[in-house]
């Protein structure tokens, strides 16, 4: 259990979940739907709810990774979208 509180679980297929990452993939998918009726590019917006799909399945505490400054090293997040990450935590 990560010091926070986050707990994890193991999914239908073995793998590590974190409750966390899925709270925080939510967010990333309601994201991604405020930006399409906001008229955004698709293409711009589709990155969030790509996001979203690799933070909740990432096999480390997102919340974790954001504590020791780490998040860059998921897949496709940068520095706009840590601190947008940041925020949700």
């Amino acid at each position: 259990m990560d010091p926070k509180g986050d707990t994890s679980y193991t999914d239908q297929k073995g793998r590590t979940r974190w409750r966390r990452n899925d709270e925080i993939a939510d967010k990333l998918k309601q994201l991604h739907d405020i930006l399409i009726i906001g008229g955004y590019e698709a293409s711009h917006a589709t990155r969030y709810s790509r996001l979203a799909y690799t933070i909740s399945r990432h096999p480390e505490s997102v919340e974790a990774l954001h504590d020791e400054g780490r998040l860059s090293a998921i897949s496709g997040v940068g520095e706009t979208i840590a601190e947008i990450i940041g925020e949700f935590i």
